[in-house]
């Protein structure tokens, strides 16, 4: 079965939005994008590598991006913030492991991710990213 369909995952503190391509018996792919951006960034990439290699393949919005709702007051707002709200995600979505892709801010969010939660993530593919970014060198 081949979608996209729009997808909301329910968190303690908010809804994540996203959009899902693929068969749901495929290989799971979660696809995070970059900052000030949205899960519709993988609009054209998705097509492509779903039905080619037989994956679930869901780009997810971001807390405060495209649908996902904002995080409610009194909740932190820091980069390594999302790392938890992921790994929720991926739980929810009832997925053991999980292969990675992340674009710019994605990828930093995906390279904490699968070295804070090593046995969630398969793999991980980063587009324009090289990880996370501290503005000092002792960070």
């Amino acid at each position: 079965m081949s979608r996209p369909a729009a997808i909301e995952i329910e968190t303690p503190f908010l809804r994540l939005a996203g959009i899902a391509h693929g068969s749901a018996d495929g290989q799971p792919v979660l696809a995070l994008h970059g900052w000030l951006d949205n899960a519709a960034s993988f609009d054209f990439l998705a097509p492509l590598l779903a039905p080619t290699l037989h994956l679930n393949f869901i780009a997810l919005d971001f807390p405060g991006h495209g649908l996902s709702d904002h995080r409610p007051p009194g909740i932190n707002q820091y980069f390594v913030d999302n790392v938890p709200i992921i790994a929720r995600a991926i739980r929810a979505l009832g997925w053991n492991r999980v292969s990675l892709i992340g674009h710019s801010m994605g990828g930093g969010v995906c390279s904490l991710l699968a070295g804070t939660f090593p046995e969630l993530i398969e793999r991980v593919v980063l587009i324009d990213a090289l990880g996370p970014m501290a503005d000092d060198p002792g960070d």
